[in-house]
């Protein structure tokens, strides 16, 4: 069984910044070359619900299931099109995945023969704030409004951690329903926040990126995955650092995690064997 995911694809025709539609082409070629039983995109297609189905538009012949999960880009309001980030949540983006004939993950577990892939967004909830440098709730909370997007770009009252607790819940939920069934031998997770301390990269003197980790992880989710004795691989995204690294359990098989490396303008993908 072989999976492709990528994830950050950031796609956009007329940013210089960002990823053109013949970049995004490219990738997804080079993904079926490696003939996959599923493609999956781990979020942050596009800012704005035109440029999301444009992006999904280029995995729509692609001949094999694709799964999308959200990123926090993806919830981004949309001004050109008047759309809050609500909009987008509960509506819009699901519908735009649908239409493209691809499977919402944040909703659906996608199965190809005995194994199942479950993802979400996960989000980030603080809990991967360094240690050295943890900070009151309060204050994390202050500190992104200074120096992370989202801040300016989410426009709903929601707390990041209200959101991270929902899609948790319906995350572990799905995880449970694979586990339960005996016809699913091996479990994927894809999640577009990274959800590892391995996951993480750690700055140990660097007291801004310490802090700013509060919002690339959720280690709150992980340590539920950890527990799941079918999950054999994890990918995540969303800080364009890639890693790699096995998770040794006990009594349990080990889970390969990784994120994919993608940078804006420079999409990547990796292709998991279960």
């Amino acid at each position: 069984m072989r999976i492709a995911v990528t994830a950050d694809l950031h796609y956009d025709p007329s940013s210089d910044y960002l990823t053109p539609p013949y970049r995004v082409e490219a990738l997804v070629l080079e993904m079926l070359a490696d003939e996959p039983d599923a493609v999956i995109i781990a979020g942050d297609l596009a800012h704005g619900l035109e440029l999301f189905s444009d992006c999904l538009a280029c995995f729509r012949d692609v001949g094999v299931p694709v799964g999308v999960v959200i990123g926090n880009h993806d919830l981004w309001r949309d001004e050109k099109g008047g759309y809050s980030s609500a909009d987008l949540w509960e509506t819009l983006l699901p519908q735009a995945v649908e239409r493209a004939g691809a499977i919402w993950l944040e909703r659906d577990t996608l199965r190809i023969g005995d194994v199942a892939v479950v993802g979400s967004a996960v989000w980030y909830d603080y809990s991967a704030i360094d240690p050295a440098f943890a900070l009151p709730l309060a204050d994390i909370v202050e500190f992104k409004s200074q120096i992370h997007a989202d801040a300016y770009w989410i426009d709903w009252e929601r707390t990041d951690r209200e959101f991270a607790g929902d899609l948790k819940k319906g995350f572990d939920e799905r995880l449970a329903q694979s586990r339960a069934d005996s016809t699913i031998r091996a479990v994927l997770c894809v999640t577009h926040v990274p959800i590892f301390e391995e996951q993480i990269m750690r700055k140990p003197h660097d007291k801004f990126w310490g802090i700013s980790n509060a919002y690339f992880g959720n280690l709150t989710a992980g340590r539920v995955v950890l527990a799941e004795p079918k999950v054999r691989a994890v990918v995540s995204g969303h800080t364009h650092i890639g890693r790699q690294a096995t998770l040794v359990r006990d009594g349990m098989p080990p889970i390969e995690c990784h994120v994919v490396a993608s940078d804006y303008g420079a999409p990547a993908y990796l292709t998991i064997k279960l």
